[in-house]
């Protein structure tokens, strides 16, 4: 495939030691993945595991189902001018504690929501309104209870989640150390954007031009 019009074709193309200022915006971009890495495990993954194993050892409490339903949850997308709906299962319950009535809505430590409606309303289906169950209360702050201990969305789910953070963990670190750690730098300016990538020798460098050749029309 030739193109009709190579209007895209690299304007210049540099290979030099890598800089300071070479570095900040890919150093920057790495930090912004970490971050969002760790701040989505801590709150995602880390908390939530450490409740789930916590509760277990939380006493059982007798508890009455109150409300039961399929939330619907619609969100829209200004990039791409696209809406999507996501469900959750509503379990409302009341319980008693050393004999104080309390009231909750928290089935997992997390509150989980996906585009499989079958999913939310078999969650739904088990647990009626009027039907008793059993729920695991906090001790320490008897308001805070859970009708299961289990993580939402089963090993599968979990597998995912940690799956994902971990491109964002792992992505963001590797960044940063190739960008403060390469010693040249290969930058392709181009009509439609620009390819900078580091290597530890200029004949690296000059090795993975030579291979992009033939790509480099079709990258932009």
């Amino acid at each position: 495939m030739n193109p009709q019009e190579p209007n895209n074709l690299p304007l210049s193309v540099d290979i030099k030691p890598a800089e300071t200022r070479d570095r900040i915006v890919p150093v920057i971009c790495g930090l912004v993945f970490l971050s969002v890495g760790l701040f989505c495990s801590w709150f995602l993954l880390i908390q939530p595991l450490s409740i789930c194993s916590r509760s277990k050892q939380w006493p059982l409490v007798d508890a009455t189902v109150e409300e039961s339903r399929v939330a619907s949850h619609l969100s829209h997308s200004s990039a791409s001018h696209s809406s999507s709906t996501s469900y959750s299962s509503v379990i409302s319950y009341r319980y008693t504690y050393n004999g104080t009535l309390y009231r909750s809505s928290r089935f997992y430590p997390i509150n989980f929501s996906s585009s499989d409606y079958n999913s939310a309303s078999k969650l739904v289906s088990q647990y009626p309104i009027g039907i008793d169950m059993k729920v695991r209360v906090n001790p320490e702050d008897p308001t805070y209870a859970l009708g299961s201990s289990s993580f939402p969305g089963g090993l599968f789910a979990l597998v995912l989640l940690v799956f994902g953070l971990s491109l964002f963990v792992f992505g963001g670190s590797y960044v940063i150390w190739r960008s403060c750690t390469a010693k040249y730098i290969l930058n392709i300016k181009a009509s439609k954007g620009n390819i900078i990538r580091f290597f530890d020798t200029e004949e690296a460098a000059r090795a993975a031009l030579e291979k992009a050749k033939t790509k480099i029309t079709y990258q932009f």
